[in-house]
C-alpha cells in the first residue's frame, strides 16, 4: 500500500504507510527508510533527517542510507557531519571519487586546507581528468599564490598546472578563464591575461 500510494501521487497516505512499515523493526527494510525520507525531503526536512539516521542506526553498512544522509548535510551546510559521515561512506567505498571530492570540499569548508589538498589529491589519482579535483587544487594554489608568506613559486607553477588542465577538460568554464585572468594579472603575464580575456569575451558574446 505504501508503494502504491506513493506511484499514484498520494504522499500523506504513502507517509502513514510507510512510517507503519518502518516502526515494525523486524521487519523494516533500508528501502523503507529510504523512500520514507524522500517523501519527508518536501515536507518536513528534520523528520526526513530523523527518518534517515533511525534507517542508518538499525543498517550502518547501508550506502544508500549513509548517502542519503551526506546528501541532506550537504544541503544543509553542516559540513562537519559531513566529514564524519563521508569518512563512514569512504570505509566502504575508498575509490569513489565523489566521495573523496566532497570530503575535500568539506575539508576546506572548515579550514582544513591540508586534509582537503589530500583529498583533491586523490581525487586526480583516482582520475586525472577530472575537472572538479583540478580546479579545486588550481584555485587553492592560486589563492596560496596571491597570499604572502607563502612558497610562491611553487604555488604559482601548481596553480598554472591544476587551472590549465581544468581548462583543458572543460574549454567552456568561465570560473577557469576568471581563475587564469587573475593569475595571470597577479604575474605580470599581459600576453597570457590578453589571451584569456579575449576567451572570456568570446564566451559571453556567443552565451
Amino acid at each position: 500500500l505504501a508503494i502504491l500510494s506513493e506511484r499514484l501521487g498520494y504522499s500523506n497516505r504513502a507517509i502513514y504507510y510507510y512510517e507503519q512499515l518502518v516502526d515494525d523493526k523486524k521487519r523494516s527494510l533500508p528501502a523503507y527508510y529510504l523512500a520514507l525520507s524522500n517523501l519527508y525531503d518536501f515536507k518536513n526536512s528534520n523528520r526526513s533527517l530523523e527518518v534517515i539516521r533511525e534507517g542508518r542506526a538499525l543498517f550502518p553498512g547501508n550506502k544508500d542510507l549513509l548517502f542519503k544522509e551526506i546528501n541532506i548535510y550537504v544541503e544543509t551546510g553542516a559540513y562537519s557531519e559531513v566529514e564524519r559521515s563521508v569518512g563512514a561512506a569512504l570505509q566502504l567505498d575508498p575509490e569513489n571519487v565523489s566521495l573523496n571530492y566532497l570530503a575535500g570540499f568539506s575539508y576546506e569548508t572548515m579550514g582544513k586546507k591540508d586534509k582537503a589538498v589530500e583529498y583533491y589529491e586523490k581525487v586526480i589519482a583516482l582520475e586525472p581528468n577530472n575537472y572538479e579535483g583540478n580546479y579545486a587544487l588550481g584555485l587553492f594554489y592560486l589563492n596560496s599564490y596571491i597570499k604572502p608568506n607563502n612558497d610562491q613559486e611553487s604555488s604559482l607553477s601548481l596553480a598554472k598546472k591544476y587551472l590549465t588542465t581544468a581548462g583543458e577538460i572543460n574549454p567552456n568554464s568561465v570560473n577557469v578563464l576568471k581563475s587564469l585572468a587573475v593569475l595571470y594579472n597577479n604575474t605580470g603575464d599581459m600576453v597570457e591575461l590578453e589571451r584569456v580575456n579575449e576567451k572570456l569575451k568570446q564566451f559571453i558574446l556567443t552565451n
